[in-house]
């Protein structure tokens, strides 16, 4: 019988992941949003806890800001009506208020100091979180807000929507999503002075559950700056 452990394996490490300069960030209007390199994929977290794979997290960056894409693999049928293939991009597209179907929820956390001392949110420590569903015409769309930290000793300015894009789609291989944060909309984001971000997240679906990237909520992840991993901006 394999021992079991009181810690999970993700507590033992600290990473830090290269994050590639991709100038051609944000796409035209009515096409990807991020075109990012294979290059740009994270390391699969789900390995690391030996829990399932479903989900693949790429990220870049450029002068102008940061590009993070979502994308889920073998979606589990959800009740009602499904989405047909489709896609939605803008800082928040309406979707009507009726019988909306969720199809899955991404929270994101970003300190542009990546101050690895702190246990509660600084004014760099952002907090967004971004919600794909469709609805009753079949269409999807995608609500990306920025919320305040609970518990943060200073919150980070609140940005305009324009400064946040955001694309989702959905086919019947599963999910994406692609989110781009202009510099103005992440306090303290200065790729001249400073190449080292924190980054961490949390993709939910109803059926499959939660999938972190580190830790997770068991160790107070979404509050505490300091268990978040180390993103590498690199050339």
């Amino acid at each position: 019988m394999a021992a079991e452990t009181l810690l999970p394996p993700s507590f033992w490490f600290k990473l830090a992941l290269e994050s590639p300069r991709v100038d051609s960030m944000p796409g035209a209007k009515g096409g990807p949003l991020l075109n990012l390199p294979e290059r740009s994929r994270l390391p699969d977290f789900a390995l690391l806890a030996g829990s399932p794979s479903w989900v693949t997290v790429a990220t870049g960056w450029n002068a102008g800001g940061l590009g993070i894409c979502f994308e889920a693999r073998n979606p589990v049928p959800a009740e009602g009506k499904p989405a047909r293939s489709g896609a939605g991009r803008g800082s928040a597209p309406a979707l009507g208020e009726s019988q909306r179907l969720s199809i899955a929820t991404v929270d994101l956390w970003v300190d542009t100091r990546d101050t690895r001392t702190i246990s509660r949110a600084s004014r760099f420590c952002h907090y967004f979180r971004a919600e794909i569903r469709s609805n009753t015409s079949g269409s999807v769309g995608v609500q990306l807000d920025q919320q305040p930290i609970p518990r943060a000793t200073a919150e980070a300015p609140m940005g305009r929507e324009a400064d946040r894009l955001v694309r989702a789609d959905r086919s019947a291989t599963g999910w994406r999503l692609e989110l781009f944060f202009k510099s103005a909309a992440l306090n303290g984001f200065d790729p001249d002075t400073n190449r080292r971000l924190g980054l961490s997240y949390r993709v939910h679906e109803v059926a499959r559950g939660d999938a972190w990237m580190g830790v997770g909520d068991d160790f107070q992840l979404p509050v505490n700056p300091g268990l978040w991993s180390t993103l590498v901006l690199v050339d």
